[in-house]
This record gives structure tokens, C-alpha cells and sequence, in this order.
């Protein structure tokens, strides 16, 4: 097969990275890049994945995440959205949760309750944003996660169904007299792979090849198609069933397209042409994250053209491969998948090497890059039990594989951990390439493309909340210039008015609330006193088609062990449901005394002196129409100067941030901002009071007076100040629900919307005092910080305090950098 490979080099005609070319030149060539190039240039790729901090969960658990959103070329934090969607499902495709996320630098986290009463099944978490609508859906991220019911159900066996093998014909096409290559997958009904073994046979049921399935169930063979012949697959299972596929008939003209990826480092292009087809010119396009970075023009041949590439031109991650005819039709189609290279390198240095019960566990964190040049990400960290969740690491979705495959195939991967291995180790030939061949990918348009018929989008990008609509007459014109106000009628207090465009549009934004909020809209005309009307604009909620991974393995012993193990901890416990939530931040309760406003809303603190306990103490009330944080810091937190500085100072690369100082602290020595027990680092992102929000502020405590500071040591020399952020347990709209009362009403129109969504922290337990909680403490997930920020060292702390369980316990980093390079790296430690 190689030697039909060794034919003749292409003509390359360039070989570049970001082709464009203006649309007025007249070649072939210069019309499909201008296209190609406006293409990726007015839809953007934007792609979504979600961590979680473990990989099975039980009725009565917390799930805790994070979100990032990133661009398709690079898989840096977008600018694109500023807001995110996510979806749960039940096993019944029912929606039971929609959370909307305010998204910054990238970046959102939360967590969900799993009510026992309410989780029966199976969970699939399905994430997107507004553009990504504009596409087909299936790439939005979708995973399904297994709940351990607290008392499981019995399960009704399915009825039996036959096996299936799906058939895939490289490049799309079968062509008389040129070599072709057929891959297949083999599954059971239930989605999960099953062995098998093939063989081809022609109409006069003469074997002419065999092959055996490999990992997956996925395989290949190579033959040579004749167009007087027709081709049947038989395939046997290990059941002893049997199946048959019939192969469609070779054409007598047109082209093939094949590609060898071994495991040599290069790539081996091969284009051929019937004998009818040879002496027609052709292009060869490859494009990877929204740009084309390699083209080849030539004249077809029936011997075959080739080149050999070197895989190191290529960026990681799929290259999709495009060949057009002299009509610049596309003829066939291919993917190729570039491993990643050039690794982040994880360091992890506990404070001890054998950890008490109990015990406080500190860890410091160093991220370089492969040239062992420290890095700048974000990073999360999840720590749980090893004899608890023992499979957890061929269970969990690397960062890595997601970015670079899963989100731009359609079909669902199984075991992907064998094509990305974790200590690094090679994946075996052929496997990666057998699953590009028999997985469909995120294709372009041709068609429309071409004929520059692409429709319009339906879904802009969305940078904020905001609520819009069209003012209209009575005959369901446009009324232009027309006067609009909004009103709030429960949630954050918002009174805004507006003007409506030549087209009757108007948009309220941008806004930021919780939750939910109701409203009314009342419109006037411009002039006179016609009757106008309001259509508010209306969003088709997201409703996912069929779930592509498989619900149930029978062979998953792993998670059976999960179940009857969390059963076990709830019975410790003394538990009807999950022990995780307890760890949760709830309302306090004080018996005998009613918590004041202020109370209330510190009580949550970090604050190392107590909540409260601060030179001042400032709670949401205050900040009830501020959005901005660093823009109404200044005046309201006392002693406390906003500067707009240069950081860091003394950088040729500094950037202009908002930071604060304590009241004549010098200019590098600004204050430190602890939030939600989090210190931020003193990056350009870090202490930038601009990405605070301050409608996601519960309270504000300033220490500037050594009594409150000396508990932080060196730290906080140059004063603090502590920010907890918004919990869910208040009511932070009783002063305004009274108010609205005051609003008089009209007929104008009322609607809803949904707000951004917000949930507790996660918080551990402190054992740092004298008397310890007699509570018995089984967490499953003893620590998780979804936003642990490297500095300009690449290096970041972390510490928590373990549970009453010994044994072996597992550290997962994982996260991105700046740059978009993505990592993950799994470490142990021990309790005895």
C-alpha cells in the first residue's frame, strides 16, 4: 500500500496561515479562500466546557462546577459572549434546571443541589451560549453523569436488540481501480461497543479481505473497488450473530482522498482520479481553528499524487482536509487529528508527606510551560477519595481532549482516556486515526458557502442582560421614536426609560440581576396621542435532541461499588441523603435572637477576626445600584483610595487596572481583596476592581487597623478588604418589593426574565480550633477551588482541612492558561 503512496510530490502552491485573498481576482483559487476567509471571519467559533469536581454523584449531593468559555482558534477566554447557559436534564430529556452565568475572563462556577426527592437518574448537563445557537447543536458541550440513588429502583431490563455496525468510506467516495479504505464501528444497542469481527465478499461471494475490530469496536480494511463488482460486509459477533452491510457501488469517474497518519510524525496526502477524471485540475484545502494553513492546485492523475507533511506544521487538534474539483465543488472530505504537544508542566508540593485525620493540608502549585517558563491560568482544583471514586480518572473528561476533539465531532467518544492518556504514554498506531475515520465532525456549509446563500443568524452574541422588544401603532406598524420605560415589579429595583429607533426597536441594557425579575414596559409615541403597543422580544428555549452517550453499562462494577459505599457513609453519618451538603453555607440561625440586616449578611464571612469585625462593615443594601465596583468604591469604603495605575509598576507590558489602596500606602503596595475566602492574586485581572460586580456582593468588610491586619501577618501590612459574595439565603429585595407597591400601574405590558444564577461556595470545615465538631465528617469531595490563580511565578497556594477518612486521596489540577494551552495532571497523598 505504501509504495502506491510514492508517486509524485503536490504542487504546493502556498503554505500559510490565515489565507485571504480579495474577492476581485478572477482565480478559482483566490474566490474559494475570500469566501473560506469570510466565512470563518464573520462566524466566529466559540466553544464551551464544564468541569466538574468529580465524576458520580449521589441524591443529596452538591455538584460543583466551573465554566469556560473559549474561541475555536485558539481556545483563549472569548470576547465573544460575556454569558453562558446551563442546561440539566433528567433521564427523560425533561429540563429540570436552567442556569443563565454571568461569564468573566472566561470563566463562571457555581453549584447545583441534587435534591433526592427530585433526582431519579441519570443527569446530562448540556452548556452553550446565545451564538453557539446560530449552529448546530450538537456541539455544544453535553455530558451525562450517573446519580447513585440513595435506595436504587429496580431497573426493567430492556428488551434484546441486535447489535449494529455502522460503515465509513474514507473520503467519501468509492472509485473504480483506486485504493480505498472502509472503516467500521460495532456497538450494542445499548451504545457501548462490542467486538467484531469483518469480512468483505463481491457478488460472486468471494472473500476478498478480513479484518477484527480494535479498541472501541472501531476497525479497517483497505481494498481495491471494481465498478463491475458489488461489495457485501459480513460481520460476526461474539454471540455468534451475524450482520451484513451492503458497500455502495464504486464509480467509474471522480476523485479519492486518502491520508495516512501513523505514528512516524508525518502525514502521507494521497489524490487520485479515475482515468475519465485525469488531466482535471483540483484544489486541496486543510483548515484548522478558523483558517486555512495549507492549499495545494494541481492536475489530477489516476496514478495518484502525493506528499508527505511533517505533523509539527500543524497546530494540535482536528485538520480537516477539503478537496474541490475544477468546479470547486467539494469532492471529498477527510479529518485528520493532531495530538497535542508541548505540555503544561504541573508541580505539586505538599507541606507534609503523611497527613492526621483532620488535618490541615497545604499545597503549593507551580505551572510552567514545556520550555519551564512559568505560567499565568486558572486553575481548578478538586480533591476526593480514592477508595471512594476509584475510577474516577478513566470516568473524568480532560480539558485537553475536549478542547481539541470532543467539541468538534458529533458522535459520542467512548473511553477517551485511551486516545489521551494520562502518564503520557503513546497511543497505539492506527487507533486515533480509525477514530477520525469513523466519527462525523463540525463540517462547513459548502453549498450555501459557495453560492453565498449562508443565512443569517437568529442569536447575536450576548454581552450582558438586557431586555428588548418593538414599539408598534395601532395598525402594527414600527412606531419610531417613541418613548419606552421599564419598571421593575419584584427582584433588583430597576426604573429605566429608553427611546426607540427608526424601526420601532428598543433595548433595555445592560442589566444585572439574580435569579429572576418581572417587569412592565409602557410605551408612548413620539408625538400626538395615537396608541402604541409593545411586542417584547421572545427567546425559543434550547431543547436538546437525543442524548448521544450511552446511559448504562452493565459492566461498570465501579460505579455499583460508588453506590453501596455512599450508602454506607450516609448510615456513618447518620444520614437519610448525601453528607456532602452539609459542608454547604446556609442561613444562620440563632436561636433567641433575630439577626439585624447587617447580621445577616456578614455571616458568612472569611474574616479571620470573625464576621463583622472590621474598621467597616458594608452590605448590599448600600450597594443596591451599584454594578461596578470600582467605580462607587471610591467615597463609599472609608480610607480607601481608587487608582487607576500602571500594573505592574515598572513593566514594560503593564496594563492600566483599578486597583485600591489603604490611605498613603506606597503605589506597588495596594490593598489585599479576599473574596468569598479566596485571596486574588496581584495580577492584571486579579485586584482589577473593575471585574468585580458589585451587584454580586453580599458584604464588604475594610481592615485597616493593625488589630483587624495582624491576624493576616505580612500579608495585610497595607490593609484588607474582604468581599462574600451573594449566597441565595437572603432576601435581598424586601426593601425594594415595598417600593414597587408605590408603582402605579397601567397598561402596559408584563413580562419576565430570568437572571444570572447564583449558588453557594464551596466550604469546607475548619479544624484549627481547640474543640473540634463531633459530627463524623465523610466528605467525598474534600476540597474544591474552581478559580486558583498562578502568578507571574506560575505558582499558587492552596489548603484545606481533611475528613475523618484514611487512605489514599487524589488532587486534580486542571485549567487553561492565558494563552490557551490546557493542562491536567492528578496527584496523591496519604492519610493514616
Amino acid at each position: 500500500m505504501i509504495a502506491i503512496f510514492l508517486n509524485r510530490l503536490f504542487t504546493v502552491i502556498l503554505l500559510f496561515h490565515g489565507a485571504d485573498s480579495g474577492n476581485n481576482d478572477p482565480d478559482p483559487l483566490a474566490q474559494l479562500l475570500a469566501k473560506v476567509s469570510a466565512y470563518h471571519r464573520n462566524f466566529p467559533g466559540e466553544k464551551v466546557f464544564v468541569q466538574f469536581d468529580r465524576t458520580w454523584y449521589s441524591a443529596g449531593d452538591t455538584v460543583f462546577f466551573k465554566l469556560y468559555t473559549v474561541t475555536a482558534e485558539k481556545h483563549e477566554p472569548t470576547a465573544i459572549s460575556r454569558i453562558a447557559y446551563l442546561d440539566c436534564y433528567n433521564s427523560a430529556n425533561e429540563k429540570i434546571r436552567s442556569m443563565t452565568l454571568a461569564v468573566s475572563d472566561g470563566i463562571a462556577y457555581g453549584s447545583i443541589p441534587l435534591d433526592g426527592k427530585l433526582i431519579t437518574g441519570p443527569l446530562r448537563f448540556v452548556a452553550y451560549t446565545a451564538w453557539m445557537r446560530n449552529f448546530n447543536p450538537v456541539f455544544f458541550f453535553d455530558r451525562t453523569m450517573r446519580i447513585a440513588a440513595v435506595h436504587p429502583a429496580k431497573k426493567n431490563q430492556p428488551e434484546a436488540a441486535p447489535n449494529e455496525t455502522s460503515v465509513f468510506i474514507e473520503g467519501n467516495n468509492l472509485i473504480n481501480g483506486q485504493p480505498a479504505r472502509i472503516a467500521f464501528r460495532s456497538s450494542k444497542a445499548t451504545g457501548w461497543s462490542v467486538p467484531a469481527a469483518v469480512t468483505l465478499v463481491d457478488n460472486l461471494d468471494r472473500i476478498v479481505t478480513t479484518a477484527t475490530a480494535g479498541h472501541a469496536g472501531i476497525g479497517h480494511f483497505d481494498f481495491l473497488p471494481q465498478a463491475d463488482r458489488q461489495y457485501k460486509i459480513i460481520v460476526r459477533y461474539p454471540d455468534n450473530s451475524i450482520a451484513h452491510k451492503n458497500l455502495p457501488a464504486a464509480a467509474r469517474e471522480g476523485y479519492t482522498l486518502a491520508i495516512r497518519d501513523g505514528d512516524s510524525g508525518k502525514l502521507v496526502i494521497r489524490v487520485a482520479a479515475s482515468f475519465g477524471t485525469a488531466g482535471k485540475p483540483y484544489i486541496l484545502i486543510a483548515q484548522q481553528q478558523g483558517k486555512v494553513v495549507y492549499i495545494a492546485r494541481n492536475t489530477a492523475d489516476s496514478a495518484g499524487i502525493t506528499a508527505v507533511l511533517s505533523k509539527r506544521r500543524f497546530a494540535p487538534g482536528i485538520l480537516q482536509w477539503t478537496l474541490f474539483d475544477q468546479n470547486l465543488h467539494p469532492v471529498a472530505e477527510r479529518m485528520v487529528f493532531i495530538p497535542p504537544r508541548d505540555s503544561l508542566q504541573f508541580n505539586l508540593e505538599p507541606d507534609k508527606p503523611i497527613y492526621a485525620t483532620r488535618s490541615k493540608v497545604t499545597c503549593q502549585l507551580t505551572v510552567n510551560d514545556h520550555r519551564e517558563e512559568p505560567v499565568l491560568g486558572s486553575f481548578s482544583v478538586s480533591v476526593t477519595s480514592v477508595k471512594e471514586l476509584p475510577a474516577q480518572e478513566t470516568r473524568a473528561l480532560p480539558i485537553t481532549a475536549a478542547m481539541l476533539l470532543l467539541s468538534d465531532v458529533t458522535d459520542y467518544i467512548e473511553n477517551i482516556h485511551h486516545y489521551f492518556p494520562a502518564d503520557g504514554s503513546t497511543v497505539p498506531p492506527g487507533d486515533l486515526d480509525d477514530l477520525m475515520l469513523t466519527h462525523n465532525w463540525k463540517q462547513i456549509p459548502w453549498k450555501q458557502l459557495l453560492s453565498d446563500s449562508l443565512p443569517p443568524v437568529s442569536h447575536l452574541p450576548e454581552q450582558s442582560l438586557f431586555i428588548s422588544g418593538t414599539l408598534i401603532s395601532k395598525n402594527r406598524q414600527p412606531a419610531p421614536n417613541g418613548k419606552v420605560s421599564l419598571v421593575s415589579t419584584s427582584g433588583t429595583n430597576i426604573a429605566l426609560d429608553t427611546i426607540a429607533n427608526e424601526e420601532g426597536r428598543f433595548r433595555f441594557g445592560p442589566l444585572s440581576y439574580v435569579d429572576s425579575l418581572t417587569y412592565e414596559i409602557q410605551g408612548a409615541p413620539a408625538s400626538g396621542s395615537s396608541p402604541v403597543y409593545i411586542v417584547p422580544d421572545t427567546i425559543v428555549p434550547f431543547k436538546p435532541g437525543k442524548n448521544p452517550a450511552p446511559l448504562t453499562d452493565d459492566a461498570d462494577t465501579a460505579f455499583l461499588q460508588f453506590q453501596l459505599r455512599r450508602q454506607e457513609v450516609m448510615a456513618l453519618s447518620g444520614k437519610g441523603k448525601g453528607a456532602d451538603d452539609v459542608k454547604l453555607l446556609k442561613a444562620v440561625e440563632v436561636k433567641g435572637k433575630k439577626l439585624s440586616a447587617t447580621e445577616e449578611a456578614v455571616a458568612p464571612s472569611s474574616n479571620l477576626n470573625g464576621p463583622g469585625k472590621a474598621d467597616q462593615v458594608v452590605t448590599y443594601q448600600q450597594l443596591e445600584y451599584c454594578h461596578d465596583f470600582g467605580m462607587c468604591a471610591q467615597g463609599l469604603l472609608r480610607g480607601v483610595i481608587i487608582k487607576n495605575v500602571l500594573w505592574p509598576p515598572g513593566d514594560r507590558n503593564a496594563t492600566p487596572v483599578l486597583m485600591a489602596y489603604s490611605s498613603g500606602a506606597p503605589a506597588d503596595r495596594p490593598m489585599l481583596i479576599i473574596r468569598d475566602g479566596v485571596e486574588l492574586p496581584l495580577t492584571q485581572t486579579g485586584t482589577d476592581l473593575r471585574n468585580i460586580n458589585g451587584q454580586d456582593i453580599q458584604s464588604i468588610e475594610v481592615l485597616r487597623s493593625g488589630a483587624y491586619t495582624s491576624v493576616y501577618g505580612s500579608r495585610g501590612a497595607y490593609g484588607i478588604i474582604i468581599i462574600t459574595t451573594k449566597t441565595g439565603a437572603i432576601d435581598y429585595n424586601a426593601k425594594q418589593k415595598q417600593a414597587i407597591k408605590n408603582v402605579v400601574k397601567s397598561s402596559a405590558t408584563t413580562g419576565a426574565a430570568q437572571g444570572y444564577y447564583l449558588s453557594p461556595a464551596f466550604r469546607g470545615p475548619d479544624y484549627s480550633a481547640v474543640k473540634m465538631s463531633p459530627a463524623p465528617d465523610f466528605r467525598t469531595t474534600l476540597y474544591w477551588e474552581p478559580n486558583l490563580v498562578t502568578d507571574d511565578q506560575g505558582k499558587a497556594t492552596f489548603s484545606f482541612f481533611h475528613s475523618d477518612e484514611k487512605g489514599r486521596f487524589r488532587i486534580t489540577i486542571e485549567g487553561i492558561t492565558e494563552s490557551g494551552k490546557t493542562g491536567r495532571k492528578v496527584f496523591y497523598y496519604e492519610v493514616k
